[in-house]
């Protein structure tokens, strides 16, 4: 993977102050200009995959830009699920203590706090899983505009399981550009708005990259067993 590049491109395009401004003044909208955001991070990524990185994407089709960041939303929920439903029984057996334990608060406060501490160990694994396997959802809904084939669980985990240290690679990519993105909180929190949109467009070139090495937009075979994984890092 080319971080170099995916770092310095954005400067490439003759407009890219002009489009990242635009992309900075619509995350004052919320949820709306976070999902534009995302559905733009998803064309960086399919441009990069085409072999197209230049020029940015635009703004003007402001409407396929949510739809593709509601896909997104969308599949970032449904492989959350397993989160949620640990939650819940973290909830429901924290009830059930309370119930047991008769009123003896000593007792109670001992059982929950060690119920606690095993369900943030839990959750935090739990959490960094689902996190790479997300991003090897979003690879695929890049490379076939689909998303009842980024929801095909048991490819997505068949890309992971192929090549896991690829996606933990991109995984880290991803915390590296979040923090690149946040370093605009410096400027009295509003450059975040726009460091924002940058990083976000230099992870969507790391994610391109990584289709790109899958076969391009386009080119992912859908019956799952004849996936070439990318080569490792």
């Amino acid at each position: 993977m080319d971080l170099g590049r995916a770092f310095g491109f954005f400067f490439e395009d003759e407009n890219w102050l002009n489009k990242v401004l635009i992309g900075g003044l619509l995350q004052i909208i919320p949820i709306v200009g976070q999902l534009a955001l995302l559905g733009y991070l998803f064309e960086v990524a399919r441009n990069v995959a085409q072999g197209n990185p230049r020029p940015l994407p635009d703004w003007s089709d402001l409407g396929t830009k949510l739809v593709k960041g509601v896909y997104g939303f969308v599949i970032s929920l449904v492989y959350s699920l397993p989160i949620i439903a640990l939650v819940l029984v973290w909830v429901v057996l924290i009830a059930v203590v309370g119930v047991a334990s008769g009123g003896n608060s000593e007792a109670a406060g001992g059982v929950m706090a060690l119920l606690i501490l095993c369900l943030y160990a839990l959750l935090f694994v739990v959490a960094l899983v689902i996190q790479v396997v997300v991003l090897a959802a979003f690879a695929r809904y890049v490379q076939t505009d689909s998303l009842s084939t980024a929801l095909q669980f048991g490819e997505v985990i068949g890309m992971v399981r192929s090549a896991p240290s690829t996606w933990v690679v991109l995984f880290l990519v991803y915390l590296l550009t979040s923090l690149v993105g946040s370093l605009g909180s410096i400027a009295c929190g509003v450059g975040l708005l726009f460091t924002y949109v940058y990083g976000m467009a230099v992870f969507g070139h790391a994610l391109g990259q990584v289709i790109a090495q899958m076969g391009g937009a386009g080119g992912l075979n859908q019956s799952g067993p004849e996936y070439a994984p990318p080569p490792t890092y």
